[in-house]
């Protein structure tokens, strides 16, 4: 069964409400806002409704989580692995910055495979039939 929920302890929450002011990125201030809505008890239907993602989505960043916290994603990126990786990206702002195309750079170097989505095609993209 899907966790509806997370706990975190004192640490955690000091530690993703200063993230959720100071982190680099949106995104990442979204998520940890919502992991730490998530331990006062907000479901992970109504989180999504808050953040306008899919619930699959909420409960992504709730696996992420409990697979190693803030700095997993990164530590994964880090990781080698016989299994093939993919990154799909559309045609969002943030994937054509300069720091991203940098990280694109290093990404295709440690064996990911970079898939760029064809401009105006959102039936490939999964995420906008959701919204």
């Amino acid at each position: 069964m899907k966790k509806k929920f997370i706990e975190l302890n004192e640490v955690e929450k000091i530690t993703l409400q200063e993230r959720e002011k100071n982190g680099k990125t949106r995104a990442f201030r979204t998520r940890c806002h919502c992991l730490r809505l998530s331990a006062e008890g907000y479901r992970a239907k109504e989180l999504a409704s808050i953040f306008r993602v899919s619930e699959i989505s909420v409960y992504t960043w709730f696996r992420r989580w409990e697979q190693g916290g803030i700095e997993c994603l990164e530590k994964w990126i880090k990781e080698k692995s016989d299994k093939p990786r993919v990154i799909v990206l559309d045609n969002a702002r943030i994937h054509r910055s300069k720091r991203m195309q940098e990280k694109l750079a290093e990404w295709d170097e440690k064996g990911f495979y970079i898939f760029n989505l064809p401009t105006y095609s959102p039936h490939l993209n999964i995420i906008e039939i959701l919204w």
